[in-house]
């Protein structure tokens, strides 16, 4: 306890006495101030020939930088979250299926929330995939597409948009789905 913890008694939560009472594998993470770094503790029974708890493995890892990058991942999360909902465009993923799988604030707003859904069914009403699909063709060769579409909306209103459809790939350069930007062209078209 004197090492890790700075005390002479086990901290609150203790991971290893938690296994000598019940039995079973208990993991912790927490910050250790006496150390100063994060820490995961974990505590593995071990049982004797009776099946009686006889002792625990008390494996700790620092995870100090795990929980750095962490922090920095979701860090960086809540930017593009604000970007996207401060767009005033609609931005959309759909996987390799179609399935629209995000829709920003923006797209939300305009066209309703169709996540789930297949992108041609919930924006064109369509049965198949939509002419001249730009997310289509950016699934097939990987490459960023565009194309100018005349929409219907829930209002009855004729609409036009530029979707411009960009393929996010994995680590391995494969085209895993399709980012979509649609920029309302109406008021363009009609003057």
């Amino acid at each position: 306890f004197k090492s890790y913890h700075g005390t002479g008694c086990p901290p609150a939560g203790c991971p290893s006495c938690m296994t000598l009472k019940n039995g079973k594998v208990s993991v912790t993470e927490l910050f250790e101030p006496h150390i100063g770094k994060f820490i995961e503790i974990k505590a593995i029974p071990r049982f004797d020939a009776n099946k009686q708890i006889a002792g625990v493995v008390h494996v700790v890892s620092d995870i100090s930088d795990r929980k750095k990058a962490e922090k920095e991942l979701n860090e960086e999360r809540h930017k593009l979250q604000s970007i996207l909902s401060a767009m005033n465009n609609g931005v959309t993923i759909r996987n390799l299926d179609y399935d629209l799988i995000y829709q920003n604030d923006y797209s939300l707003k305009v066209s309703g929330n169709h996540l789930g859904e297949k992108c041609y069914r919930a924006f064109a009403g369509l049965d198949r995939i939509c002419e001249d699909c730009p997310v289509e063709l950016s699934i097939k060769d990987g490459q960023p597409h565009t194309a100018v579409k005349k929409a219907k909306m829930p209002s009855g209103e004729i609409t036009y948009w530029e979707n411009i459809s960009n393929p996010i790939k994995d680590e391995n350069g494969n085209v895993m789905a399709s980012l979509e930007i649609n920029i309302d062209m109406t008021e363009r078209k009609r003057s």
